[in-house]
């Protein structure tokens, strides 16, 4: 049997051919693990690349959730610091009202109105939140305020409960307006009454913010704060007594 064997220049060079082929492996290997990515994607596919539109379709459906989760997160998080400016305005005006002194004579009776006037103003400011060009609380009409001006609902609400004398008639003419639609959600709500779209941050789930101006917790809130900063009207004729009433009725509420 004949046997064939390298000599030693041939071996020399088929071990440096080699020795630079396993360099230049390393190298590709190196650079493909620090950078996530093959060097030659038509040899790995082999002439496939629905595999590689698959993913880059899901990786823009997933940019598109993550861009409405963020958006979600904004919206809600701007939601919540307007609950909580609306909470700490209702708690130091309720304290305020409730503590008022029996020996409580016109002048401050009158700039606890006067108070409760901004304390109004502000939560209308509040219930006006916007974020990213959105109003929070407008329902699906996101693309303006969702309250009139808070001047021109207190003006509003005036001309409503004019000729009513008695605490319990002013306070009757109070609720009614903001509970008629014909009242408040007229005059004031400027939003929608249908709830702005749900945000879809995943294939199958969407988040929820229905929260809108014109809802009873808010519109309670607005109508015993309107209570307080109206009852030092000149045009009510109250006398000092009707006027703390209305005041300690308003912080209850």
């Amino acid at each position: 049997m004949n046997t064939y064997g390298l000599g030693d220049l041939a071996q020399t060079f088929l071990l440096q051919r080699r020795g630079a082929a396993l360099k230049t492996e390393m190298t590709r290997l190196n650079e493909e693990l620090a950078s996530g990515q093959v060097s030659d994607v038509k040899s790995v596919l082999a002439g496939n690349v629905s595999y590689l539109s698959d993913i880059e379709g899901d990786l823009r459906t997933l940019s598109a959730y993550e861009v409405a989760t963020t958006e979600a997160a904004q919206f809600a998080a701007s939601a919540q610091t307007a609950l909580e400016r609306m909470d700490a305005s209702a708690s130091t005006l309720s304290t305020s009202l409730l503590t008022v002194s029996s020996s409580a004579v016109g002048p401050v009776l009158d700039q606890m109105s006067v108070d409760a006037t901004g304390e109004f103003r502000t939560l209308v400011s509040a219930l006006n939140t916007s974020t990213a060009g959105r109003s929070v609380f407008a329902g699906a009409a996101s693309d303006q305020p969702a309250l009139a001006d808070a001047d021109a609902i207190l003006a509003d609400l005036r001309a409503a409960i004019s000729g009513n004398t008695s605490v319990a008639d002013i306070t009757n003419a109070v609720v009614a307006w903001f509970d008629d639609p014909a009242g408040f959600r007229s005059a004031a709500y400027t939003g929608s009454d249908t709830s702005i779209m749900p945000f879809q941050v995943a294939e199958d789930e969407q988040v929820s913010v229905n929260l809108t101006a014109d809802q009873a917790v808010f519109r309670d809130l607005l109508k015993h704060t309107a209570v307080a900063a109206i009852a030092a009207d000149d045009s009510l004729a109250l006398s000092d007594e009707q006027h703390q009433e209305l005041l300690v009725s308003a912080g209850t509420g």
